[in-house]
């Protein structure tokens, strides 16, 4: 690894994601739309999610990372948050792995993060069935999230990396103000 890698600080994460402004109206209105979460059907709701979490490409981690660093595109994936599935959910934490230093430290980041524990014992109550049953958006995604063997990535394993992608922060991130 670089140096800079292992640098902690209001260097990190301090810097707002950055969103393409074509795509800054859609997050807006994601946004608001899931906030209202005035669906005819709960059919409807799933759809909506769905679309919006392919659309977003948010279990790509580069551009989770921009999206939940930014003003609007934090509130349009905390207002998701309780509309999404586990498989989604999973999909979310598994894609911030390599990113929690940027996250963390960013004020708007830290707010998904802090939402995102909430969410955790639902991940923990899903059955593996559940994270692994299919969604819309799968074709792409299969090969990003399962190992060699087409098994997911445990709970355990995922927080264990993303305890050790910290390791020696820990006072850094207690003693910010967003961390």
């Amino acid at each position: 690894e670089k140096p800079e890698d292992k640098s902690r600080g209001s260097k990190r994460g301090s810097e707002a994601g950055r969103l393409d402004d074509s795509i800054l109206p859609y997050v807006k209105q994601v946004a608001t739309l899931a906030k209202a979460n005035d669906f005819e059907a709960d059919e409807d709701r799933k759809i909506f999610v769905d679309n919006v979490w392919r659309e977003l490409k948010m279990s790509k981690s580069e551009q989770l990372v921009r999206l939940i660093t930014h003003k609007d595109g934090s509130t349009a994936v905390q207002s998701l948050l309780p509309l999404s599935s586990p498989k989604q959910l999973y999909r979310l934490c598994k894609g911030l792995q390599g990113a929690m230093p940027r996250v963390i430290f960013n004020p708007y980041g830290s707010h998904v993060i802090e939402a995102i524990f909430g969410f955790v014992p639902r991940l923990v109550n899903a059955s593996m069935e559940e994270l692994q049953g299919k969604d819309s958006d799968d074709e792409e995604e299969e090969e990003n999230e399962e190992g060699a063997s087409g098994e997911l990535e445990s709970l355990e394993k995922m927080f264990a990396a993303t305890c050790d992608e910290l390791a020696g922060g820990w006072m850094e991130i207690m003693m910010d103000a967003r961390g």
